[in-house]
């Protein structure tokens, strides 16, 4: 029973994330509720998995990006739930998966943020903000199996 534990808690992880990138792109928010799941289920795979809590770099990592995310949402740069989700996510990352999972939500933000700007070009009445929790759902996705060990 214990053995599933990790894949559970991992699985809420992404069904919370996949929730908050629907959220964000129809209605350009994040509840808060996502991005509790999202630390408290990945804090208890961290500790079931790995049977140890927060390591330092992802510590370093979560305290930089509340402060430049804080920055950021001072200057309407991104939202505040953004900021949120990924303050969860990355304070309970292994180290090993960070650097994959920065590029990865790098190269999907890029991504998105085209996307977008066709779509403005094509309607321009249409809300133009970038809904950041989808980067962050394709940099998840891409450290997924490497978190459950394969």
């Amino acid at each position: 029973m214990m053995a599933y534990l990790p894949p559970a808690l991992l699985l809420i992880v992404v069904a919370a994330t996949l929730h908050a990138t629907v959220q964000d792109v129809r209605f350009r928010i994040i509840p808060n509720l996502d991005c509790l799941l999202v630390l408290l289920a990945g804090f208890g795979w961290l500790q079931a998995a790995h049977g140890f809590g927060v390591s330092q770099t992802s510590l370093l990592v979560a305290a930089i990006a509340v402060v430049l995310g804080t920055w950021a949402h001072s200057r309407k740069l991104v939202g505040g739930g953004d900021v949120k989700l990924f303050v969860a996510t990355v304070i309970w990352l292994p180290p090993s998966v960070l650097p994959q999972y920065l590029l990865y939500g790098s190269i999907g933000s890029l991504v998105t943020s085209v996307a977008i700007r066709i779509v403005s070009y094509r309607n321009p009445g249409a809300n133009h903000a970038v809904p950041v929790a989808v980067p962050l759902l394709l940099g998840l996705l891409a450290v997924i199996q490497r978190l459950l060990g394969g």
